[in-house]
């Protein structure tokens, strides 16, 4: 008996941030335990405890030093210099899933600041952006609202989140759960907004190119529903985020703050 895979199986791949990227210290990252792992060459490979053994002694000598070749992860597979070319070759093979992990101090360098690095925000968003480009399941394939909902909850929806749940871990792990959903609904609601300024807005004010989701031929929230149930959607999200802060324990004036900017931005 033939066994096939399942109608609608999909393909795909992962990378991990300390083994792929590199860029170790570019974009305004910090560093890392593994950017101070060094290579272990007289270790029998198959020794994966002695192999990622590392003490405070040896981190603390190599944030002295910039080699990158005593530490093999400093370059990993180059992803932060490639990300757009690897994305293109895995396209490329018929791959419709990709899975990612962030490197928390590109996010946050000094793993206790009190806003995130912008620019290592803008290279995730950057990533993003050109895995949709590449969307092979639902490129020129009519959606419904709970599968586009779906999608993004997995990207821009995730991405805010985990934010979202490292600010509570550090100031307010009682408010996890919560701060958790906020942050879905924010990404959601960010995601909707990118889509409605991406043809009602300029490149100018963007600082990007606009018409891309259209000469893509790609779903959005404006094609399938129309630019004011678009906006309206992204009333309702913001609307619920906020009912949601007034529920934390913690003093939650800044984030009502910044839900109201995010709501009203442009770009």
């Amino acid at each position: 008996m033939v066994k096939k895979f399942p109608e609608g199986f999909l393909w795909g791949g992962a990378v991990a941030a300390n083994q792929y990227e590199g860029g170790w210290n570019e974009g305004g990252k910090g560093v890392s335990v593994s950017d101070c792992a060094r290579h272990h060459l007289d270790v029998d490979v198959q020794d994966y405890a002695k192999q990622n053994e590392i003490s405070t002694k040896e981190i603390l000598e190599a944030m002295k030093s910039d080699d990158t070749s005593l530490y093999p992860k400093r370059h990993g597979s180059d992803g932060y210099h490639h990300y757009k070319e690897d994305i293109k070759l895995f396209a490329e093979m018929g791959f419709k899933v990709f899975r990612l992990s962030i490197a928390w101090s590109r996010i946050f360098p000094n793993g206790d600041d009190e806003q995130p690095n912008a620019e290592g925000i803008k290279f995730y968003h950057d990533v993003v952006d050109e895995l949709k480009k590449y969307d092979i399941e639902n490129e020129g394939k009519k959606l419904s609202k709970e599968t586009l909902d779906k999608i993004h909850h997995y990207k821009t929806g995730k991405l805010l989140s985990c934010a979202f749940q490292m600010g509570a871990l550090i100031a307010s792990p009682n408010d996890l759960e919560i701060l958790k959903q906020i942050g879905y609904k924010i990404g959601l609601a960010f995601q909707i907004q990118d889509d409605i300024l991406d043809v009602t807005s300029d490149a100018k004010t963007l600082g990007k190119n606009t018409g891309s989701d259209e000469a893509n031929h790609k779903e959005t929230y404006v094609t399938l529903l129309g630019i004011e149930n678009s906006q309206k959607e992204v009333d309702l999200l913001f609307n619920e985020a906020q009912q949601l802060v007034y529920s934390l324990t913690l003093n939650h004036g800044l984030i009502l703050e910044i839900i109201e900017k995010l709501w009203k931005r442009v770009r």
